[in-house]
C-alpha cells in the first residue's frame, strides 16, 4: 500500500539572488506542484533538466512530483541522479533532504523497506535536527511493529517540530498497538487540533467506538464527511460507520477510559456488555488494529484508509522540495 504524502511549498528557493535565471521552467513547475498538477510539474522540471537549468534542483522537485503521482521508481531515479551530481554537488543539508525523499519513495515500493530505513537513518546522521526524517523513520518502525523504537523517533520529531501533525498521528497509532488507549487518544486529538486531518479523525473515531464512546465516534465520522473528498475511500468508510451508528442505541455510560472521564460518566458494566453485544454487527473490519497503513518524508507525514476499516496512519510521508 502506498503512503500518500504532501509536497512542501517551494517558494523559499525562489527568494535568493540569481533565481531569475531559472524563473520560467522552475516557476511553472513550482506552481504546478503546489496546485497538485503533477504532470505539468514533471513537464516543467524535465524542460529545466534538458536545458541544463539548475539541474540538481530540477531533479529533486521532479522526484517529488513523480512520487506524489504514484511513480515511486521514477522518483528514486531522480533522487539517484541528484545524489550523483558533482557540479554542483549537493551540500550535506541537500543530501539529507534527498535521502529523506528517496526514503519516502522507497516506502511506496514493495521489498524496499530496508532501503527506506537506511536512507532515513543516513539523513538523520547528516542532519540530526531533521524532524521529518525522524517522523518518517518512526513510520517504518510502526510497520515493523517496533513500537517503542517508533515512539522514540516520534518523540524526537515532536521535540524538534512541535506542530508536526503526522508525528502525533503516527505516535497515536503506535500507542494504540501497545494497548495505551489514553495516549493514543491524546495524540489523535492533537493531530486533529493541528490540521483537522480526516485520517486522524478516522483513527480516533474507531478507537472511540472500541471504547464504547459511540456518540463521540459518531461525531468523528460526521466530521470526516465534512472534510474528506467524497471520492476518497475514507469518506465512504466514515459514511458507512455513521449510518450504522444512526440506528443503534448510544449509551453514554458505556464510554471507557479518558473519554468517559472527560464526560464525567461512570462506567456501567452491564451497559458496556450490552453495547458490545450490539456492536457485533459491525464485523471484524470495524475493530481498529492499527496494523495497516499510517502518514511522513519530510513529512511522510499520513496514510490512506485501509479497505478493512482498520486504524490507519493519521499522517502522511512528505518530501522536502529543493530550493535554489
Amino acid at each position: 500500500m502506498r503512503f500518500p504524502h504532501s509536497a512542501l511549498p517551494l517558494c523559499v528557493g525562489f527568494l535568493l539572488a540569481g533565481c531569475a535565471l531559472v524563473a520560467r521552467p522552475h516557476a511553472r513547475g513550482n506552481s504546478a506542484l503546489q496546485a497538485g498538477d503533477y504532470p505539468a510539474a514533471i513537464e516543467a522540471f524535465s524542460e529545466a533538466i534538458e536545458a541544463g537549468d539548475a539541474v540538481l534542483i530540477a531533479h529533486i522537485n521532479r522526484g517529488i512530483a513523480y512520487e506524489a503521482s504514484g511513480q515511486s521508481q521514477k522518483a528514486v531515479t531522480d533522487y539517484d541522479a541528484a545524489l550523483a551530481m558533482t557540479d554542483p554537488a549537493p551540500t550535506d543539508t541537500q543530501r539529507a533532504e534527498i535521502l529523506n525523499n528517496r526514503g519516502v519513495a522507497y516506502m511506496g515500493m514493495d521489498k524496499h523497506q530496508d532501503d527506506a530505513l537506511e536512507d532515513l537513518s543516513e539523513a538523520i546522521e547528516l542532519r540530526p535536527d531533521y524532524a521529518e526524517a525522524y517522523a518518517n523513520r518512526g513510520r517504518i518502525y510502526v510497520d515493523r511493529e517496533s513500537y517503542q523504537e517508533a515512539i522514540a523517533d516520534f518523540d524526537k520529531a515532536i521535540e524538534l517540530s512541535p506542530e508536526l501533525t503526522q508525528a502525533y498521528g503516527n505516535r497515536g497509532l503506535a500507542y494504540q498497538n501497545l494497548g495505551d488507549d489514553e495516549n493514543a487518544t491524546r495524540d489523535y486529538s492533537k493531530a486533529i487540533d493541528l490540521s483537522q486531518d480526516p485520517q486522524a479523525l478516522w483513527n480516533r473515531g474507531m478507537l472511540r467506538y472500541a471504547l464504547g464512546c459511540f456518540n463521540l465516534a459518531y461525531e468523528d465520522f460526521s466530521a470526516i464527511l465534512e472534510r474528506a473528498d467524497p471520492n476518497d475511500p475514507l469518506y465512504f468508510q466514515a459514511e458507512s460507520q455513521k449510518l450504522f451508528l444512526d440506528g443503534r442505541p448510544k449509551v453514554e455510560t458505556t464510554c471507557r477510559g479518558i473519554e468517559g472521564q472527560r464526560d464525567g460518566d461512570p462506567v456501567d458494566e452491564d451497559a458496556t456488555a450490552t453495547a458490545a453485544a450490539l456492536g457485533e454487527g459491525i464485523g471484524d473490519e470495524a475493530t481498529p488494529d492499527g496494523t495497516e497503513d499510517l502518514g511522513t518524508p519530510g513529512t511522510p507525514e499520513a496514510p490512506e484508509a485501509g479497505e478493512d476499516g482498520a486504524a490507519e496512519d493519521a499522517a502522511t510521508a512528505t518530501a522536502t522540495p529543493g530550493g535554489l
